[in-house]
């Protein structure tokens, strides 16, 4: 081979090495973007997800606040703060304004569900109603419209009724008739805390008040726009009547409390937290040392 040759296959080889560097380093780059961008989000998530929990700390505190606890209503109204460059939002909510799924008379759950599917055909409120009953009753003898274990396994759900009383309200989520969207609608009225056939109107949220049977539509708007007039949650004036309700009203005190945490950062990334506690009669007092003032029943 002339010495001619042997350059140009070196020169050859030598932009072959060249390239292949060149994609070597590409394809590194790419990684260390990727693996860049996946550390960002990741610290992202894990930054937003403990604002949401600090926001519920900040309800939590509110909450046992000495002497200041009427300052914040117990109805599920939102309050806003900023804080790590983030906007911060927590509620709390007496769960005696939801309607309790294992203690509502039927013609009180009735009223909720009819709200909930008006608008669709593929369920009725009477089926969630029996499917409901069929859950939480000791027997295997379908109601109606309800559903026992052969339905359920019918439907190859994998699990079937428990056969008593629900521990939570996302146990609700597992009849057959209920999907995502019926879910979304109805948890926000509903408990398995208070065991009460009523509610308190003053704590209760839109969807549990426009449940109540025989009241008018007209009655909730006013009702709602009054209460959210009122400076402190039970601050003692006199709220608009809602009529015929009586049956189903009371105005009863659960200390077992929804609170929510939400955080949303500038980017629009957002984080919510909810946890559902229960204060026994001695739980506002000092608490022992590295006991919380309060039982948790429910993280979601």
């Amino acid at each position: 081979m002339s010495d001619l040759k042997k350059q140009g296959f070196a020169l050859v080889l030598v932009v072959w090495v060249l390239a292949l560097l060149s994609l070597m380093v590409i394809g590194f780059s790419g990684q260390v973007r990727t693996g860049s961008s996946m550390l960002s989000t990741a610290t992202g998530q894990y930054k937003v997800k403990a604002l949401s929990e600090a926001a519920l700390q900040r309800g939590i505190h509110a909450l046992f606040n000495p002497g200041q606890t009427q300052s914040w209503k117990l109805d599920g109204q939102e309050y806003e703060f900023a804080y790590a460059g983030a906007q911060l939002f927590f509620s709390i909510q007496s769960e005696g304004g939801k309607i309790d799924l294992n203690s509502a008379s039927d013609e009180l759950l009735m009223g909720l569900f009819q709200t909930i599917v008006q608008d669709r055909d593929d369920i009725t409120a009477e089926e969630l109603l029996d499917q409901l009953r069929d859950w939480q009753d000791e027997d295997d003898l379908s109601r109606l419209q309800g559903a026992e274990f052969n339905d359920y396994e019918l439907d190859k759900a994998g699990y079937g009724p428990s056969n008593m009383p629900l521990r939570s309200v996302l146990e609700f989520q597992q009849l057959l008739g209920v999907d995502q969207e019926i879910s979304k609608l109805i948890l926000p009225s509903v408990t398995v805390y208070s065991y009460k056939t009523t509610i308190n109107p003053n704590f209760a949220g839109e969807g549990a008040l426009r449940a109540l049977p025989g009241v008018r539509q007209g009655e909730v708007d006013e009702f709602l726009e009054s209460r959210e007039r009122e400076p402190l949650s039970g601050s003692g004036e006199e709220l608009p009547t809602l009529a015929g309700v009586t049956d189903y009203t009371d105005k009863d005190t659960v200390t077992v409390y929804t609170l929510m945490g939400r955080a949303v950062m500038p980017s629009g990334q957002s984080y919510e937290s909810r946890l559902v506690i229960w204060l026994g009669e001695d739980d506002r007092k000092s608490p022992p040392p590295g006991q919380l003032p309060y039982w948790i029943l429910e993280v979601r």
